[in-house]
């Protein structure tokens, strides 16, 4: 991780979707960006520079996003780098490949700006201040990381937050999951309109809620004590309000 900041790349050969990724993170002043319009570029870029987090989508010429993704975790000096697949391939054996390979989220598209903002914001929540733990020496970087695995295990997903806040029933949950896949049942329960955009947002906001949070998870692994995580925590909202 960088000693100073949080530094995101964005890779999608789109100008237009590097457009709108970059103007959401402007939103947050301790956030820098840089852009690759390809793979290659992409890990030019990686190991030139000191980046905490990669935006990343599949399909693109020269390098795919998984071929990435693979050099990514091979390599000693990247391979704790956080990673976020921003892409429309969500077939079942894609899923499988980008999970073997190390992926730690997905963001789906089409997406509106209201999902893009839950989505985001919930693990950025989450880095910057795992980002600021191991750059104090309170944590390591494998520790945070250890956190962020067990914190995503036990997330409720998004199936059974859509029948516990009421939108769907079970059944037609597994009615979804039967004709198209679970991997596509987002995108398929809103083209069936049982789920409309806003439904969708308020679904994502409750996972969110319901997530394990990472400061207590760090505290159970013993990676900190639960004082010295508080103290951390004053002072990382005691900077972000000077900013």
């Amino acid at each position: 991780m960088s000693s100073e900041g949080f530094e995101v790349l964005i890779v999608d050969d789109s100008k237009i979707i590097r457009n709108i990724l970059g103007n959401y993170l402007k939103n947050y002043k301790s956030i820098t960006t840089a852009e690759a319009a390809n793979g290659i570029e992409a890990m030019e870029k990686l190991r030139a520079g000191d980046f905490d987090m990669v935006l990343l989508d599949w399909s693109m010429p020269q390098k795919n996003g998984l071929e990435v993704l693979k050099e990514i975790r091979a390599d000693e000096n990247l391979k704790d780098i956080f990673v976020i697949m921003v892409t429309s391939e969500m077939s079942k054996e894609n899923i499988v490949f980008a999970a073997q390979a190390g992926v730690n989220e997905y963001i789906i598209k089409p997406f509106t700006a209201d999902i893009l903002e839950v989505k985001l914001k919930k693990v950025l929540k989450t880095l910057l201040f795992g980002n600021y733990l191991v750059k104090k020496n309170a944590i390591s970087t494998a520790q945070l990381y250890k956190g962020l695995d067990s914190q995503k295990a036990g997330q409720k997903t998004f199936c059974d937050l859509v029948v516990d806040l009421g939108f769907m029933t079970q059944k037609q949950v597994d009615n979804v999951n039967k004709r198209k896949g679970i991997d596509k049942f987002e995108k398929a329960a809103m083209e069936a309109n049982m789920i409309t955009a806003e439904d969708m947002e308020k679904i994502i906001k409750s996972q969110d809620e319901n997530q394990p949070r990472i400061g207590e998870i760090l505290v159970r692994q013993g990676a900190i004590t639960n004082q010295a995580l508080n103290e951390r925590l004053i002072d990382f909202l005691a900077l972000k309000a000077m900013r």
